[in-house]
């Protein structure tokens, strides 16, 4: 068992919402919230004080507008929402990240409870000066309260020093790196949980949490979260999954399955 354990949060298709039930914290992608009964949902969580996470959709490619995040920021008042990033972009994340800070804090002046949303900073970049470039300017930043651990940028940054495409090893290698320089100052996300054996490369407080839609996606495919055959890259078509009582069952046992590595 782990000193310090990671929360899981299931990201499920938009039909099977209550699967995120099972560990009672939710997160929701804002590309999706034009869909029936997806906002309300999540707006109904939040009333409930749960812990709730709205992502901006850059990974899944739907990269919304800086006012439309703060829109949604001011109308759902989140725990949490992805600022704005562009995908191996440190430089443009950077700006993005300003002109979303300048937005918020103006729109904060009418809305005080916008105050109390806190800030998920996705560090970008495409080699390891200008990933820590952009990650060190969001540790250094207070607008930034917790720092998001990419699937993406995070491999394609470290990916000749670990001599690894793995999201895991890269991920455990730089996440390692800061811990031991002293750099890690704000609570981790790890975005994107694809191999659940790297749960046990941790066991920090700084680690706060994952995400995934790695549970469900491998019971729809009939595997466990631990079967070495199982197809790990996530489709578009996934949030429009309808599963069959099978798959549930299954995908329920896997969210528990997935539990037990961050413990």
């Amino acid at each position: 068992m782990k000193t310090h354990p990671i929360k899981f949060f299931t990201i499920p298709p938009t039909a099977h919402m209550d699967l995120m039930e099972i560990n009672d914290r939710y997160f929701f992608l804002a590309h999706l919230m034009n869909q029936e009964g997806y906002k309300e949902f999540a707006l109904k969580k939040i009333k409930e004080d749960k812990h709730v996470i709205v992502d901006n959709g850059a990974a899944e490619n739907k990269e919304l507008k800086v006012e439309e995040i703060v829109d949604l920021a001011e109308e759902l008042l989140p725990t949490e929402i992805v600022a704005p990033d562009r995908l191996l972009n440190c430089n443009t994340t950077l700006h993005l990240l300003e002109m979303f800070k300048r937005q918020f804090m103006s729109r904060s002046n009418a809305t005080p409870e916008m105050k109390q949303v806190g800030i998920l900073g996705v560090p970008q970049g495409n080699d390891p000066l200008s990933w820590m470039k952009c990650y060190m300017a969001m540790a250094t930043d207070p607008f930034v309260t917790v720092i998001g651990m990419s699937k993406i940028s995070i491999p394609a940054s470290f990916r000749y020093l670990t001599q690894s495409l793995e999201v895991s090893v890269n991920r455990a290698f730089i996440v390692t790196t800061l811990l031991n320089l002293g750099l890690v100052v704000k609570p981790l996300h790890l975005l994107g949980m694809r191999d659940p054996t790297e749960y046990a490369a941790y066991d920090s407080p700084m680690i706060r949490s994952s995400d995934s839609c790695f549970a469900v996606l491998a019971a729809a495919q009939n595997c466990r979260i631990s079967d070495a055959n199982f197809d790990q890259s996530t489709p578009h078509e996934y949030f429009d999954y309808n599963l069959d009582q099978k798959a549930l069952t299954l995908a329920k046992q896997n969210i528990e399955m997935l539990n037990q590595f961050g413990k």
